[in-house]
């Protein structure tokens, strides 16, 4: 599944006048996402995904860049306040890989030896970090539904926790609110944002 400059557009909208310095930079994410998203024949699939390797890796830097910023802004101006552990929650998923891809060593192992490995898998550029194989598209979609689901109010209707994740976004026409804090899952409403 690949999402279109669209969604992106629509998606990058939803961060509010305080951050929006970061609308053009997710919306040219979202341009080099789709290109990176792009299948080919197989004649050509070799040559396009080696290429796209790089992009990838410049994708992920850049993507992390908007994370914490967008972490570390509406912290200290106090925007986004019951996003708070969602986007904490997102930062952590983009360390796992960018730490290793910037530094070329894991989180936590100063001094190691071992770096990240490029691989490509059905098409799929990602790099695996000790046993863990993380895909560029599988961080992109998590950058996506983060922005998507500022359109949709994430408070607990049960105890009226913040603390909650969205899922189902972009599978279904109706995702589900998960509270980290009282377990209650609630169904919620949503239009579907695939092409």
């Amino acid at each position: 599944m690949s999402l279109n400059i669209k969604t992106w557009n629509r998606a990058s909208n939803n961060l509010g006048k305080e951050l929006e310095f970061l609308i053009p930079i997710i919306q040219g994410l979202g341009k080099l996402d789709v290109h990176l998203s792009k299948r080919y024949p197989q004649k050509e699939k070799l040559d396009k995904l080696k290429n796209n390797v790089f992009l990838s890796y410049l994708w992920i830097l850049g993507a992390y860049e908007v994370v914490r910023t967008i972490h570390e802004k509406s912290k200290r101006k106090g925007l986004l306040v019951q996003r708070q552990a969602s986007i904490q929650r997102l930062k952590k998923n983009f360390a796992k890989l960018r730490i290793p891809l910037a530094k070329m060593e894991y989180v936590g192992k100063e001094g190691s030896d071992l770096i990240p490995l490029p691989m490509i898998i059905d098409d799929v550029i990602g790099w695996k970090i000790k046993n863990e194989m993380i895909t560029r598209e599988e961080m992109s979609f998590c950058l996506f539904e983060f922005l998507l689901s500022l359109e949709i109010d994430n408070r607990c209707p049960s105890c009226g926790s913040y603390d909650t994740d969205i899922f189902g976004i972009l599978e279904k026409r109706e995702g589900y609110l998960r509270c980290l804090t009282c377990k209650d899952r609630h169904n919620i409403p949503f239009k579907n944002t695939r092409k």
